[in-house]
């Protein structure tokens, strides 16, 4: 199980990146902004409570989960994050696990499916979240849409991988040199430059998602209010393969 994996735990986050986690784990952090630095080191919008946009209606209505649904998984949202920066950390250094992709863990994950993640990331080729957070199977759950952007599919897809896995995480993954951003209502009006990075533009997207989500599932929202789930947005560099949260 990720539980048990050593790898997964092994403490090799560079301190840049457990700062950004601190910070992604606050509660109550405002609204989305954005300020830019140089290079890889462009800050990404600060995190926004879930569910905090006031523009978008609500499109899915199950219901709300019971009490006696909640808490089957025990990898929490902290220990969760923590687990992905540290696969992201062994990705960037060329240091990847040597489990996680063996018989055994097939095996072990056909019969007893406990993700402790669940990831909504964009569809393009240069952005696989299995391999930027070097997660073996039976780890993450990952749904993946042009983007990313929210359609009731997606949604009813995050729905499902919660209420199934009992996940307390998701993550709204963007990336840089993304070309599937035009036409998202988080980025306002605007052609991109093809030839850009659109940093900003990818972080506002992912940001967005991020905080739509509750107002767009009653069950979602109703996991985040009773401190089950949290929904936190970050940026993956393609050009160094660094993720930084929000």
């Amino acid at each position: 199980t990720p539980e048990a994996s050593a790898e997964n735990a092994k403490d090799s986050v560079p301190e840049n990146l457990k700062q950004s986690a601190r910070e992604a784990a606050k509660d109550g952090a405002p609204a989305s902004t954005i300020e830019l630095h140089e290079g890889d080191d462009a800050a990404a919008p600060t995190s926004a409570t879930a569910g905090s946009s006031p523009t978008s209606s609500t499109v899915a209505t199950t219901p709300a989960p019971a009490a006696a649904e909640l808490s089957k998984n025990s990898v929490s949202a902290d220990q969760s994050l923590k687990w992905l920066l540290n696969g992201n950390a062994r990705f960037v250094n060329k240091t990847f696990r040597a489990d996680g992709r063996l018989a055994e863990d097939r095996i072990r994950s056909s019969t007893d499916q406990k993700p402790h993640a669940i990831i909504l990331a964009c569809s393009e080729s240069i952005s696989p979240p299995e391999i930027i957070f070097d997660q073996g199977i039976g780890e993450i759950t990952t749904i993946r849409v042009s983007g990313p952007q929210l359609d009731t599919s997606v949604i009813s897809s995050l729905e499902q991988a919660v209420r199934n896995f009992d996940s307390h995480l998701i993550l709204v993954l963007g990336h840089t040199q993304c070309s599937s951003l035009e036409g998202s209502p988080y980025i306002g009006k605007k052609q991109l430059d093809p030839h850009s990075k659109n940093e900003v533009e990818a972080a506002l997207n992912a940001d967005g998602i991020a905080r739509d989500l509750t107002s767009k599932s009653a069950f979602l929202k109703a996991r985040v209010d009773a401190k089950q789930l949290t929904i936190k947005s970050a940026l993956y560099w393609v050009d160094t393969g660094k993720v930084k949260l929000y």
